[in-house]
């Protein structure tokens, strides 16, 4: 009897090698790619919520019914280049929408403004702050 010693590997050795390195290396690509977007939309709300909060700070600046007459009138509504304008980064095809409301007898104006955009999967995104003013 002859006995044969095996050296190295055989070709389906090495194929099954490649296949299962393929898999596990494109679900790890698939886990990165996934990992990006969500950064993405996380960074993209941060700034939406940096944009609203500047307008509200903005607005807070004027007295009440200066607040609402600017915001009928459309002043607080901004699209990207308004929004580059004032030197803040706008987001893809990013709008700012502010509205305002009286409530109770005139005494409380309630402003509500409304950021909206378009993440990299070209899906509407909008991101709403809201709050009361008064007179004091």
């Amino acid at each position: 009897m002859r006995y044969f010693r095996r050296r190295g590997v055989t070709l389906i050795e090495v194929l099954i090698a490649v296949g299962v390195l393929g898999i596990t290396v494109s679900g790890m690509l698939f886990l990165f790619a996934r990992s990006t977007l969500s950064n993405e939309n996380s960074r993209n709300l941060t700034v939406a919520a940096s944009h609203a909060q500047f307008v509200m700070e903005g607005i807070s600046n004027s007295d009440l019914a200066e607040i609402y007459s600017d915001i009928e009138a459309g002043e607080w509504n901004w699209d990207s280049e308004a929004i580059e304008n004032k030197g803040l980064k706008p987001l893809g095809n990013e709008e700012i929408n502010t509205e305002a409301d009286f409530i109770d007898a005139g005494d409380l104006l309630h402003v509500i403004v409304t950021v909206s955009w378009q993440n990299l999967e070209q899906k509407e995104r909008s991101f709403a702050l809201e709050t009361f003013f008064g007179d004091q």
